[in-house]
C-alpha cells in the first residue's frame, strides 16, 4: 500500500478524506480518514512561538492555521536544541526531505536526543528530525564517522533540500565554519557537499565548489537556494556575509556582500556593482523569481528609502536584478532571516515586528504571511501572537514548508 500527499495551504485548517487501497486487482475504500496537514516549520533564537514553549533551549515549532506546537514529539531525549558544547542552541536553518522529515542545521550541539558526542571544544551538529510523535529520539546526527560535525567557528546558517535527480544525492551546507566532518580549509568559509541517503546518517562531507581547499567564501554564508538548478546541473545560488567566494568576483567590493549563483567548480554570475550594501541571511523562490532578505537597503539595482529592511524579488541572470517584493512602503521593521515560498504565499521571519502593513506585534518578534506584490499579516493567532526567547532577541531565522499525513479510525 502506497499512501501520497501533496502540499496544501497552512493558512487553512486540515481537510479530511477516505483512504483507498488497491491491491492490483479491485480497489477498496475502506472507513479510515486521511489527515494531511501542511504546516510551517519555524525555529531559531526562541523558546515560544505562540502557544508552543519549551524549557531548557529552543523550539522547532510547526504551524497551522495560527495555531503552533513542538515540532519535536519524541518520546525520549530532550525535544528541544541546546548548546552542549557548542557556541549556542540557535538553529539557523531548516529544510524538508523527500519523505518529509527536516534536516536542521544552526549552533547547537544537541537537539531531539542526538548530540555530537564532542567535549572540550565546540562543534554544530547537522541533524535530520523526524517530526510528530515518534517512538525514540525525535532526531539522529546526519553525519556520522569521524569529526560528524561543523566546527571552527561551528555555525550552521544554511542547508538545501537535497538534490536527487541526476545521481546528486547530496545537501549543499553553508555557514561559518571552517571544517565539517574530515573536509577543511585553512582560511575562509566553507560550503559544503554533504551526501544524503535517506533516513540514515552519512560519512561524507566534501567541498561543494570542487576538491580544491583553497576555494571558498571570504565570510560566513548565510543563504542558499537552487532555483535554476536542473538534473545535469546543480546550481546553488548563495549569499550572506562575504565580498568574494571561490575567486569571483576578481576585485571584491570593499563594503557590502556579494551574491553569487555557484556550481561544483566555480562561482558566477552575480549582482555586478549592484551588489548588497549589506548582508544576505534569507533565500526562497517561486519557481521563477528569487525572494531575498537581510540587513541590506540597496540590491540588485533596487534602492529603498522606506527607513526599513525590504524583502525583494530577483530575476536570475547575469546580472541578477531586483525589484520591491511587496506593494507599498511598509519594509520590515527589523531584519529578515526566514524565509520560504509555498502555495502564491511568502512566509517571512526575522527579528522584527511589522512587515508589509501587518499590525505590529507588542513583546516579541512576528511570523508573517505576505503575498507577492501585496501586503502582509501576522500569521500567528494564538494568544502569545509572537516568538520570544533570549538567543539573539527570539529571532525567527528558518522557516520550511512541509506536511504530515496520518490516519485514524
Amino acid at each position: 500500500m502506497m499512501i501520497t500527499s501533496t502540499l496544501g495551504d497552512p493558512t487553512s485548517p486540515p481537510t479530511t478524506a477516505t483512504l483507498t487501497i488497491s491491491d492490483g486487482v479491485g480497489t477498496d475504500t475502506l472507513t479510515f480518514g486521511l489527515t494531511d496537514t501542511t504546516y510551517v516549520y519555524a525555529a531559531g533564537g526562541f523558546n515560544t512561538l505562540g502557544n508552543a514553549n519549551v524549557s531548557g533551549g529552543n523550539l522547532l515549532g510547526q504551524c497551522t492555521a495560527g495555531t503552533c506546537t513542538n515540532a519535536l514529539q519524541g518520546e525520549s531525549g530532550n525535544n528541544y536544541a541546546l548548546e552542549n558544547s557548542s557556541v549556542g542552541q540557535w538553529i539557523n536553518a531548516l529544510a524538508v526531505t523527500p519523505t518529509g522529515n527536516l534536516i536542521v542545521g544552526g549552533t547547537f550541539g544537541e537537539i531531539g536526543g542526538a548530540t555530537s558526542g564532542i567535549s572540550g571544544t565546540t562543534a554544530a551538529l547537522l541533524a535530520q528530525c523526524i517530526p510528530g510523535p515518534v517512538s525514540g529520539n525525535a532526531c539522529f546526527n546526519q553525519i556520522s564517522g569521524s569529526n560528524p560535525y561543523a566546527f571552527n567557528n561551528g555555525y550552521i546558517n544554511a542547508i538545501t533540500a537535497p538534490f536527487l535527480n541526476g545521481g546528486f544525492n547530496y545537501m549543499a551546507v553553508g555557514g561559518d565554519f571552517k571544517q565539517i566532518r574530515a573536509t577543511s580549509t585553512s582560511t575562509g568559509r566553507l560550503l559544503a557537499k554533504c551526501q544524503y541517503t535517506g533516513v540514515v546518517s552519512n560519512t561524507t562531507c566534501n567541498n561543494y565548489l570542487s576538491t580544491s581547499s583553497s576555494k571558498y567564501a571570504d565570510h560566513a554564508i548565510a543563504a542558499l537556494n537552487t532555483l535554476g538548478s536542473t538534473s545535469g546541473t546543480p546550481r546553488v545560488n548563495t549569499g550572506g556575509l562575504f565580498t568574494q567566494i571561490a575567486g569571483y568576483p576578481t576585485s571584491p567590493p570593499s563594503s557590502g556582500s556579494t551574491f553569487a549563483q555557484c556550481t561544483s567548480g566555480n562561482c558566477t554570475q552575480g549582482m555586478g556593482v549592484n551588489n548588497p550594501n549589506h548582508s544576505i541571511l534569507g533565500m526562497s523562490d517561486d519557481g521563477t523569481n528569487l525572494y531575498i532578505g537581510g540587513t541590506f537597503t540597496q540590491i540588485g539595482g533596487y534602492t529603498d528609502s522606506n527607513g526599513g529592511y525590504p524583502l525583494v524579488s530577483c530575476v536570475p541572470g547575469s546580472p541578477t536584478t531586483c525589484s520591491n517584493a511587496l506593494a507599498g512602503s511598509d519594509d520590515a521593521d527589523g531584519y529578515i532571516e526566514g524565509l520560504v515560498y509555498s502555495g502564491g504565499k511568502i512566509y517571512v521571519g526575522g527579528n522584527f515586528t511589522t512587515i508589509g502593513g501587518a499590525t505590529p506585534v507588542s513583546g516579541g518578534n512576528m511570523l508573517a504571511v505576505c503575498i507577492p506584490g501585496g501586503a502582509c499579516s501576522n500569521f500567528i493567532t494564538d494568544t502569545n501572537p509572537y516568538a520570544t526567547g533570549t538567543n539573539w532577541g527570539g529571532g525567527i531565522f528558518a522557516l520550511a514548508i512541509g506536511n504530515q499525513t496520518s490516519i485514524t479510525e
